[in-house]
Order: structure tokens, then C-alpha cells, then sequence
């Protein structure tokens, strides 16, 4: 892969997300989150701190997977609706770089969504006097862009060969089944019925197990996994989404134009 050409394709996929007016997000989770601030107190009978802790990351959670996954199964469909992609395969870009390009400038586009709204967060917080556990509250916005990341690479491989429409469901689908992982693979040890411990089993290596990436329940009261859990963790993270991104190549290179 030319690395120039691989920022070159990020930072114009980057410039286009960014016109697409993607930062109203800023807007919306204000808006939610002040709404929150000022109300929640009053109805929690004592709670007010440890609820907006919760509702506010959740937030940022929910917001930036909606936007990901959207923009992810789009951005490749957008491509063969407009036929660029004629011109790109016209040009020295190959499949990969394409692929990793616009992957980097989802990225990119996410990095900066994760970093305001905490920022928001956190400031919203501060100034209401609640007390943030704020290095286990930065490390899982880290492991929520590492989430970011695997989704928007499965959200790219899904639009190189499925509608929009399509797309979205299953790539959705994907991620509410990712988070409950876990609970599938406890579902076949204790089942009677062999044929639901075979689906559950074959779902659980299958699909990501997203919960790995997903530290919001316990950062909120100042908890976080070992390091060594945290590390691997992380790889798990990078090694899947490298792997959605090859099997996304593979697909648009045998696809017929």
C-alpha cells in the first residue's frame, strides 16, 4: 500500500463526512445531556451523580454507533451510486487502499466525535459539581473508538455487497448481538437443547464479541479490567477490524462492475 494515497483518500473521506454536517451530533447530545443535567437530579431520590454518569457515556455511546455504522454501510454504496468508483479503479488506488483510505477517515471523523462529546461530558459535569472518575471514564472512550473502529470496518465490508437498507439491519443486528456475546455463550453451557447450544456457540465465534470493548458499566464507578485484560482486549479489537477490511477487499475485487 502508498501510504500518501492512503492518507489522500482519508483526508478527502474525512473532508466529506465532516460537510455532510456530522458534528450536529455536538448539538444533539448537548441539548439531551442539559436536558438530563437538570432534571435527573430532581426525580433521583439521592442518585443524580451516579445516573448522569451512566446516561451521559451511554450517550456518547448509542449517538457515535448509530452515526458509525450509517456512515459505514453508506460510504461504499455512495461510490457505485455515483459511479466514481469507475474513476478510482481508472487510477494507480487499488481495492485495499481504497477500503483502508475512507476506513482511516471514518476513523478519523469518530476520533473527533468521541473526544467533543466527552469533552461536553465532562465539562457539563464538572460545572454541575458531580465528581468523574476520569482516567477510567478516558480509557473507555479509548475502548469505545477501538468499538468505533470494528464497527465502521464492519459496516464497509457490508456495503461492499449489500443495500443500504439491508446493510443497516444486519450491521445493527451485528452490534446487539455483539454485546450480548457473553450471554449467548452462557445460554449454550447451560441449554438442554442441543440444537440452541450449537446456534449460540456458532453465533459466539462468529460474531465479535463487542462487550470486550465495552467499558461503560464499570468506568463509571472508577473500575477498570486488569492490564493485561485491557491489552488483549485491544488486539482483539485490531486484529478483528484488520480482518473485516481484508474480507472487504476480497469482495470488492471480485465484484463485477
Amino acid at each position: 500500500m502508498n501510504v500518501s494515497r492512503l492518507f489522500a483518500i482519508a483526508a478527502n473521506t474525512l473532508r466529506e463526512l465532516l460537510r455532510d454536517r456530522v458534528l450536529y451530533l455536538f448539538a444533539l447530545y448537548t441539548l439531551i445531556f442539559v436536558f438530563c443535567v437538570r432534571f435527573i437530579p430532581m426525580v433521583s431520590l439521592g442518585a443524580g451523580d451516579q445516573i448522569l454518569l451512566d446516561i451521559g457515556l451511554g450517550l456518547i455511546h448509542l449517538l457515535c454507533v448509530v452515526l458509525v455504522i450509517l456512515l459505514g454501510v453508506s460510504m461504499v454504496i455512495k461510490e457505485f451510486e455515483k459511479r466514481t468508483i469507475l474513476v478510482l479503479m481508472a487510477k494507480p488506488a487499488s481495492f485495499s487502499e481504497l477500503l483502508v483510505g475512507k476506513h482511516w477517515g471514518l476513523v478519523a471523523v469518530m476520533g473527533l466525535l468521541v473526544l467533543g462529546l466527552g469533552s461536553i461530558y465532562s465539562g457539563l459535569l464538572l460545572v454541575n459539581g458531580v465528581a468523574i472518575p476520569i482516567g477510567a471514564i478516558a480509557v473507555a472512550l479509548l475502548f469505545l473508538l477501538l468499538q468505533l473502529a470494528l464497527l465502521g470496518a464492519i459496516a464497509l465490508c457490508l456495503g461492499t455487497f449489500l443495500g443500504t437498507n439491508l446493510g443497516l439491519i444486519i450491521g445493527y443486528g451485528i452490534y446487539v448481538i455483539g454485546l450480548l456475546s457473553q450471554s449467548l455463550l452462557s445460554i449454550s453451557k447451560v441449554s438442554d437443547n442441543p440444537a440452541l447450544e450449537k446456534v449460540c456457540r456458532v453465533i459466539y465465534w462468529t460474531v465479535p464479541n463487542l462487550s470486550r470493548l465495552n467499558l461503560q458499566n464499570d468506568a463509571v464507578y472508577g473500575i477498570l479490567p486488569a492490564a493485561d485484560v485491557l491489552f488483549a482486549s485491544a488486539i482483539y479489537g485490531v486484529l478483528y477490524t484488520v480482518m473485516m477490511l481484508a474480507i472487504a477487499t476480497l469482495i470488492l475485487s471480485r465484484r463485477q462492475f
